[in-house]
C-alpha cells in the first residue's frame, strides 16, 4: 500500500479557518500520491540522492518514480564498522535500482580501505552507465587500487573529476574521445611514458586542473594538449608522496616527503589561461603560448626554494606570454623576479596587456624593481590593480630608501603613465604614511589617470580614533598634487558608502 504525503501551505489553512465558523472543517489538503507522475518525478528530482532512493521503498510505483535520476552523489558520512555496512548496503540499492538506466552525472566519496575490489566494481558499473560527468574522491587507499580499464576509454565522459592520496596505475590504452575538463588532485604519476599517454589520450581537453599532483620516478616529461583553454596548477610542501611511497625513503621532513624537482614541458598552441599557485616544488615551461591572454602566478615563500629560483621560474613563465591581457602577480614572486635582473633584457614588451593585477598579505612595495621593469614593459596598460595595499617608506626608514638606485627608480617614468592608464585601484587601505606616500607617488606620476580608487580595510573602521579621522584622512589625500587634472579620487569605505573628489 502507497504511504500518504500530506503537503498543507499557510494559505489552505487560512482557508480551512474562514470556513469553520458554521459549515465545519473544510478538508482542502493536497495528498500527494494524488499528483501524476511527471510532477512526483520532477519534484523526486530535486532530492539528494539518498533521499530519492528511499522513496522507492514506498511502493512499486515510487520506485519507478525514482528511477529518472540521471544525477547521483554518493558521500559515506562516517566510517564506523555499522555505518559503513549501511553505506554498502546503500550504494548496491542505488546500482540495482538504476541497472537500466542512463546516468548523466555521479559523484562517489568514501574511504576506499580494505574495499578496493568493491570500489573497482562500482566505478566499472558507472562507466557502464555511459556517464558524462564522474567525480571519484577516494580517501585512505590501503592496498594497490587499480582503477577499471573502461574508465579510461569512456566514449561518453565529458567530465572527470579523480582525487586520491594513491600512485595513479594506468592501462596500456587510453582514449577519452569527448573529455573536455579534468581535476586531478593528490594524484602520483607513476613515469614519463604513461604520464604522456595519459594526457595524450584526451584530444579533446578543454579545461585541465593539477592540484597537490606528484611527478614519480622522472625528471622531465614533455605533453601537448592540442584544443586546451585553461590550465590551473596548485603545489605545495603538504602535498608530499603518500605513505606507501615513503616507506624506505630517508628524505623525509616533518614525517612528508618533499618530491625532487620535475621538469615540465607544456604545449597547448590554443591556451588562454593560466594559473600557477605554490612553492615551486617542480618546473613549468609553457612552450608556443602565444594564445595565451590572461595569466596568474601566486608562489607562496616556503623553506625549500631559494629566491632566485622562484625568480627565475616567474620570468620563465612570464617570457613566453608576451601577447597576455590580464596578469596578476603576487608581491612575493615580483620581489624574487628582482633576481633575474640581468635577464631583463630578453623581457618581451607585453604589447596587449591592459591589466596588471598585484597582491599579497602585507602589500606593495612602489618601489620594487621587478614591478617597475613590467610597468615599463608594458606600454598599453589600462588599469593597475594594487588588491592588497601599496606602500613607500618613510623617511624613517632606516634608510632604506636613501639608496641613490631608489631616488631613480621613477626615472624613466613608465610610457603607459603618461599615455594611457586610466585607472588605479588600491586596496586594504589603512591610513599608515607609508601608504600615503605611495598614494602621493602614483598621483603625481600618472598623467593619463581618469580614477584613483582607494578601498579602505574593513579593520579600519574598527578603531573609533581611525574612523574620527576619516574625513581629515581623505582630505589630505585629496590635497595631493595630481599628474592629471580630470583624474577623480574615490573612497571606497564598503557597507558605509562611497566619497569621492
Amino acid at each position: 500500500m502507497e504511504e500518504n504525503f500530506v503537503v498543507s501551505s499557510n494559505q489552505t489553512r487560512k482557508h480551512q479557518k474562514g470556513q469553520e465558523k458554521g459549515k465545519g472543517m473544510v478538508d482542502s489538503s493536497i495528498n500527494l500520491c494524488d499528483l501524476p507522475d511527471p510532477i512526483l518525478e520532477h519534484i523526486i528530482s530535486f532530492l539528494p540522492t539518498k533521499d530519492a532512493v528511499r522513496t522507492s521503498f514506498l511502493s512499486k510505483r515510487w520506485e519507478r518514480l525514482c528511477l529518472p535520476i540521471s544525477s547521483i552523489e554518493l558521500k559515506e558520512q562516517e566510517v564506523a564498522p555499522d555505518k559503513r555496512k549501511n553505506f554498502i548496503d546503500f550504494v548496491k540499492r542505488v546500482l540495482v535500482l538504476c541497472d537500466s538506466q542512463e546516468l548523466k552525472k555521479i559523484s562517489l566519496t568514501c574511504e576506499v580501505g580494505e574495499d578496493a575490489c568493491l570500489v573497482h566494481a562500482w566505478i566499472l558499473a558507472f562507466v557502464k552507465h555511459k556517464i558524462e560527468e564522474l567525480s571519484l574522491v577516494l580517501n585512505k587507499v590501503k592496498h594497490p587500487l587499480l582503477l577499471p580499464d573502461g574508465l579510461f576509454s569512456c566514449g561518453t565522459l565529458t567530465k572527470l573529476l579523480l582525487n586520491m592520496n594513491h600512485l595513479l596505475r594506468l592501462p596500456s590504452f587510453i582514449y577519452f574521445e569527448k573529455l573536455s575538463i579534468l581535476t586531478l588532485e593528490d594524484i602520483t604519476f607513476p613515469d614519463a611514458p604513461s604520464t604522456q599517454l595519459l594526457f595524450s589520450g584526451c584530444p579533446s581537453l578543454e579545461e585541465l586542473s593539477l592540484i597537490g599532483c606528484r611527478w614519480l620516478n622522472f625528471s622531465d616529461v614533455q605533453i601537448s594538449f592540442p584544443v586546451l583553454k585553461k590550465l590551473y596548477i596548485s603545489e605545495f610542501e603538504e602535498d608530499g608522496y603518500p605513505d606507501e611511497l615513503n616507506e624506505g625513503n630517508d628524505d623525509i621532513a616533518d614525517g612528508r616527503h618533499i618530491p625532487d624537482c620535475c621538469v615540465i614541458m607544456i604545449v597547448a598552441d590554443n591556451l588562454e589561461s593560466f594559473t600557477y599557485s605554490g612553492f615551486v616544488i617542480n618546473n613549468y615551461y609553457l612552450c608556443s603560448a602565444n594564445s595565451v591572454t590572461d595569466v596568474s602566478v601566486k608562489v607562496d615563500m616556503n623553506d625549500y626554494v631559494e629566491e632566485a629560483e622562484v625568480g627565475f621560474f616567474v620570468f620563465n613563465l612570464i617570457k613566453e606570454i608576451e601577447n597576455v591581457k590580464r596578469l596578476s602577480l603576487c608581491c612575493y614572486s615580483i620581489k624574487a623576479f628582482c633576481y633575474t635582473k640581468d635577464l631583463f633584457e630578453h623581457l618581451p614588451v607585453f604589447h596587449n596587456l591592459a591589466e596588471l593585477r598585484v597582491g599579497s598579505e602585507s602589500g606593495v612595495e612602489l618601489y620594487c624593481e621587478g614591478l617597475w621593469i613590467i610597468l615599463r614593459n608594458s606600454p598599453y596598460l589600462v588599469v593597475v590593480d594594487f588588491e592588497t595595499g601599496v606602500f613607500l617608506g618613510t623617511d624613517e626608514d632606516e634608510d632604506e630608501y636613501e639608496d641613490e638606485e631608489d631616488d631613480n627608480m621613477l626615472d624613466p617614468v613608465p610610457p603607459c603613465f603618461s599615455s594611457c592608464l586610466r585607472t588605479i585601484n588600491v586596496g586594504e587601505f589603512y591610513g599608515d604614511d607609508a601608504e600615503l606616500n605611495a598614494i602621493k607617488i602614483l598621483l603625481e606620476t600618472a598623467s593619463a589617470l581618469e580614477k584613483f580608487c582607494i578601498k579602505f580595510s574593513t579593520n579600519y573602521f574598527d578603531s573609533t580614533m581611525r574612523l574620527n579621522n576619516l574625513t581629515q584622512l581623505c582630505g589630505q589625500i585629496l590635497g595631493f598634487p595630481r599628474g592629471s587634472v580630470s583624474c577623480k579620487i574615490e573612497f571606497d569605505l564598503g557597507e558605509n558608502g562611497y566619497i569621492e573628489g
